[in-house]
């Protein structure tokens, strides 16, 4: 049997506010249409950011706000 590709939804979540109500009803979304997968989420509680300059890069403010300043249509 071949291997098979893990179950797992990864996403970021590194500016420690609360979720938006938007990322609330996305991950809510995936519990209840993928509820066999694992759902991991990489938060600054979870993942050292100062680990490399990417990561460091991605806690400036503009990368906290960017996804709601731009919504997904």
């Amino acid at each position: 049997q071949m291997d098979r590709i893990p179950k797992k939804i990864h996403f970021c979540w590194l500016s420690g506010e609360e979720y938006p109500e938007l990322i609330q009803k996305c991950i809510s979304s995936w519990k209840n249409k993928l509820p066999d997968y694992e759902i991991k989420c990489w938060d600054t509680k979870s993942f050292d950011v100062n680990i490399c300059q990417y990561t460091k890069d991605l806690s400036f403010p503009i990368f906290k706000t960017y996804p709601r300043q731009n919504p997904p249509n």
